[in-house]
């Protein structure tokens, strides 16, 4: 089935997680999901618009729930966000009703991510490292801090580090990955649609396949030189540990012909001795 594919679109981006080596049929479509920024609320808008220090944006998506974490935990991120200057947004499941929320800190089960992420006071963004919060901050040129919990995030997380798009760097570093990550010839959508045209106008471009495809699988995975390599390296050890034999059965057999010859010898004396003694025994009578 895998040789038969004719193309494959990959939700990846050099931006996101660095540069790879692709065949033609490969082809990256990163943000194809993405929508323009949805408007703020009066409310949130007016939150963002005057908040002096920035806004930190918190949100851990759509399958990690707050609710599920230590409650030492939930009251260390409030101790935490209660000595920050920043205005924080915190997407959150948890009740708040008994907990103790400081006056910075604007709590709600649901934000418009992408408009708080647009927004020139966004100045961090707190993720649990999912790809699309990964690809949205870096779409709006937004520095975060991560903490991973499965999954993709681990990887996704990493290569932000690696790419120098984490807080400890300079916001620069974020700006210059957004513009890479926005400099396209055409939209994600239209790219995938181009290349899907592009397949069925060439009768399933296998033009487009590398020649890995056609291989066998053990010359492909190189089995074959692994056993040219082998043999070189075990046929001398082989020949040194038959002549190691030899040599050790050939000592062997003298020392046991030795022996052979000695009790030979002697058996022939005693039937020797026995016969004379016999005659003269004879003899006397």
């Amino acid at each position: 089935m895998l040789r038969n594919v004719s193309l494959f679109l990959l939700q990846a981006d050099t931006a996101i997680d660095g540069a790879k080596l692709y065949p033609p049929c490969v082809v990256e479509i990163a943000g194809l999901h993405l929508k323009d920024p949805t408007p703020l609320d009066e409310e949130l808008q007016s939150i963002m618009d005057n908040a002096k220090s920035g806004v930190v944006y918190f949100s851990y998506g759509s399958v990690v729930k707050m609710s599920h974490l230590p409650r030492e935990m939930i009251e260390a991120f409030l101790t935490t966000f209660e000595r920050l200057d920043q205005v924080v947004l915190w997407k959150t499941d948890l009740d708040t009703t008994d907990v103790t929320i400081p006056r910075n800190v604007h709590v709600k089960r649901w934000f418009a991510q992408t408009g708080i992420l647009a927004h020139p006071n966004c100045k961090l963004f707190v993720t649990h490292g999912g790809l699309s919060s990964m690809m949205e901050a870096v779409r709006a040129g937004v520095p975060v801090v991560g903490t991973s919990f499965y999954g993709d995030q681990i990887i996704n997380l990493a290569n932000a580090e690696y790419l120098a798009v984490m807080v400890y760097t300079y916001k620069e570093n974020a700006l210059r990955r957004s513009a890479i990550f926005n400099d396209k010839p055409m939209p994600p959508l239209e790219n995938a649609v181009y290349w899907i045209e592009y397949v069925i106008r060439h009768k399933g471009a296998h033009h487009l396949k590398p020649i890995a495809a056609h291989i066998p699988w053990d010359m492909l995975f190189h089995f074959d030189v692994y056993h040219l390599f082998l043999a070189t390296i075990l046929a001398p050890i082989c020949a040194l540990c038959m002549e190691k034999k030899r040599i050790r059965n050939e000592k062997v057999r003298e020392v046991i012909g030795v022996g052979v010859e000695k009790d030979i010898v002697h058996d022939i004396r005693s039937k020797q001795l026995v016969w004379h003694g016999h005659v003269r025994r004879m003899a006397d009578v």
